[in-house]
């Protein structure tokens, strides 16, 4: 599994094409008409997702108990939300205009490594992202950190 790491200004084109920065390209594995899974992320952005963390993902959904109501409506939305996208010679992918319009996001967009997979976020919003937490990485990386108290 890829660590994804950084963050990129790009911009999508009016076809809604975005050029994937270099090293996530490399660290994805990307090939042309490779696969990858776009959706609706948390906070207003989109996440992408390899065919493989996105199927690891699914797994740990399936495991879930569908009589749930939570459970039933996270798949239900999460699930109708994505979309399978391909990687063209140029290792861009076409965003679906319908995960535009859901998070707002206009042609200048920053993409960030989170890790196992990608963020695509409006780079207006994710200046006030950075702005409204930048102050609170400390407490928050303390929280994140915190030893597993159930393990």
């Amino acid at each position: 599994m890829p660590l994804l790491t950084g963050r990129f200004l790009r911009s999508l084109d009016a076809k809604h094409r975005l050029a994937l920065p270099k090293p996530h390209r490399e660290s994805l594995g990307c090939q042309p008409d490779s696969k990858v899974f776009v959706t609706l992320g948390l906070d207003a952005c989109l996440a992408v997702y390899t065919e493989e963390a996105f199927h690891g993902f699914a797994a740990r959904v399936r495991h879930a108990s569908p009589t749930q109501t939570e459970v039933r409506a996270f798949t239900r939305l999460f699930f109708s939300l994505s979309e399978e996208c391909e990687i063209d010679r140029q290792g861009r992918i076409r965003l679906p205009s319908s995960l535009l319009d859901e998070v707002g996001m206009e042609s200048e967009v920053v993409v960030i490594g989170a890790m196992d997979h990608l963020e695509i976020w409006g780079k207006q919003r994710w200046q006030q992202y950075w702005e409204r937490n930048r102050a609170e990485y400390e407490r928050v990386a303390e929280a994140a950190l915190r030893p597993n108290e159930s393990a």
